[in-house]
């Protein structure tokens, strides 16, 4: 990609609004992003030796395993999985489970040869102090520049405060915490004109996923929120540190407000709110490439979007003729590839589900609502208290994920069917997630739990070594957390 340097604020702003103008006209251009619907996803995973803990082996791993769809992550011992996109028909999340599991069993051995595996888990409960420091980051200039881009904006130290079990308090000159969390990040993609029924579809009940997804519920041996993974990124690259900011939102939010005019309305709105912390200027014209009928890269734009991290956030790609793409972000790591595509599987089936009738849903429920259900869905996981609208007489209740989820299950089914997935694929994965329900577990309770039984003879260290250990045993079987028992 050709660059024609860095730019000035000024400049470098004005090529965003015209690039955001250019975007308006190819989203509205008659049959811009139709084709097949398609799903993709990208897996975050972590690096351990035999005993759990952090290796810094990615760079060696991505130069042994020589495949394209490994990359770098922020930290040494974090490494992702780009899966393929498969079409949204037939039988996507096990073509999509079967990849992971084919990747992970590749890399796994390569990585052997440093006693090393990878393993798909929010946080991991091994971590150390000083896996959380200036000297984990990976090795790569763009990690390294927006480190020191985000210090820079900070202008002190970072200060993280977590409420739990065992509340979390700490100031760090790093952001190498934001690397701790790791997540399964699912790409829905959609015809720009549905984008914001779906999308809205995906704010509404993304909070009753990641209650029974939850799976990072500890951090350096404190047990926190159930997916503390979501507290850990707003707090670790929050650069507002003066109150008078109040223009500016935390980089990592839920979002201002439902989506009315799609896409478009998305990237715009993080132009208005956010001052870039990149100003770089690229060699390509939008302007002339779409005069040619081409869509264009729009690399301003797209860096600009690259530093707001939305947990669910629109893509525009202008590869194939160009489409777009919803990217959920809120789901964890782990527990098992099952689990993973089950969550998945229930989220995709709800946003096209819920497509058509949305409307009704979110003009009784406001969004601050909505957002209020995800931060507390992310503490308090399945005991978590959810406002949603109470069918009987319309007005709003506090209630429960899964008394939400069991109402919404048909939409699930509907949802799938819609798009054309194979009805036993629907029938697995949705049943995965309803025994999850049943029993009333996630793979944040199972950890809280079992290293409640160690701890009953082991310190807080030993039990939580000894919880990963059977942690990683589980998900090397694939076996589901919903049949992951307790006992030592």
């Amino acid at each position: 990609m050709s660059r024609s340097g860095k730019l000035d604020i000024d400049s470098f702003n004005k090529r965003l609004v015209s690039q955001l103008d250019i975007l308006h006209q190819v989203l509205n251009t008659p049959g811009f992003g139709e084709g097949d619907l398609s799903l993709g996803a990208e897996l975050e995973t972590n690096i351990v030796n035999h005993e759990g803990t952090a290796q810094y082996l990615n760079h060696e791993l991505l130069d042994l395993c020589k495949d394209p769809r490994l990359t770098l992550e922020l930290n040494r011992y974090n490494l992702e999985l780009n899966l393929t996109p498969v079409t949204a028909s037939g039988t996507p999340f096990t073509s999509i489970g079967n990849e992971i599991l084919s990747i992970l069993k590749a890399v796994n051995l390569a990585a052997e040869k440093n006693n090393a595996s990878l393993t798909a888990i929010g946080i991991l409960p091994t971590l150390r102090q000083q896996d959380l420091t200036k000297n984990v980051l990976s090795d790569n200039y763009r990690y390294k520049f927006f480190a020191s881009e985000l210090s820079a904006r900070r202008g002190a130290q970072f200060k993280l405060h977590i409420d739990g079990e065992n509340p979390f308090v700490i100031e760090t000159d790093t952001i190498a915490y934001e690397g701790a969390g790791t997540s399964l990040q699912l790409h829905l993609r959609v015809p720009p004109r549905r984008f914001a029924n779906v999308y809205n579809a995906v704010q509404l009940v993304s909070p009753a996923v990641l209650a029974y997804a939850a799976n990072s519920p500890s951090l350096l041996e404190h047990f926190l929120w159930d997916e503390t993974r979501i507290a850990l990124f707003k707090q670790s690259t929050d650069t507002r540190i003066h109150q008078h900011q109040w223009r500016e939102p935390p980089r990592v939010s839920y979002g201002t407000g439902w989506n009315r005019h799609g896409l478009h309305e998305l990237f715009a709105e993080n132009v208005s709110l956010y001052s870039p912390l990149f100003t770089q200027g690229f060699a390509q014209d939008a302007a002339a490439v779409w005069a040619k009928g081409q869509p264009p890269r729009f690399d301003e734009l797209m860096l600009h979007q690259g530093t707001v991290w939305s947990w669910n956030r629109g893509i525009y790609d202008y590869h194939k003729n160009g489409h777009v793409r919803i990217e959920a972000r809120t789901l964890p790591a782990g527990p098992s590839v099952a689990d993973m595509m089950a969550n998945s599987a229930v989220l995709t089936g709800l946003a096209y589900g819920l497509e058509d009738n949305i409307e009704e849903l979110i003009a009784r429920l406001p969004f601050k609502h909505a957002k209020y259900n995800f931060y507390r869905a992310a503490q308090s996981g399945i005991d978590a208290k959810l406002i949603w609208p109470d069918p009987k007489n319309h007005r709003l209740i506090e209630t429960s994920p899964a008394d939400i989820l069991r109402r919404l299950m048909p939409y699930a089914e509907l949802g799938l069917q819609k798009i054309g997935v194979n009805q036993a694929e629907i029938t697995r994965y949705l049943n995965l997630f309803q025994e999850r329900i049943k029993v009333n577990t996630s793979g944040a309770r199972w950890q809280r739990q079992m290293t409640a039984e160690y701890e009953k003879t082991e310190t807080r260290h030993d039990a939580m070594h000894l919880m990963f250990a059977k942690y990683r045993l589980f998900q090397e079987k694939n076996i589901a957390v919903s049949d992951w028992d307790l006992n030592k």
